[in-house]
């Protein structure tokens, strides 16, 4: 059903090795961007971060 799903939105499934993080370079660096954009909108604890959510994701999806 997922392989299906990603097929027909032309998505491409990639499988890399666990535990071993330079292997999703990409990955890694789009979730350290993510993650410092919610940490400057968000309060000191980040216990509103899902309230920013949006406004990170307009961001980066329109930069």
């Amino acid at each position: 059903m997922m392989t299906e799903l990603l097929k027909q939105i032309g998505i491409t499934h990639l499988y890399s090795t666990p535990y071993h993080p330079m292997t999703d370079g990409q990955i890694e660096r789009f979730n350290a961007t993510m993650d410092a954009k919610i940490a400057a909108l968000s309060n000191e604890k980040r216990t509103n971060w899902d309230e920013k959510l949006p406004f990170v994701t307009f961001n980066y999806n329109t930069t």
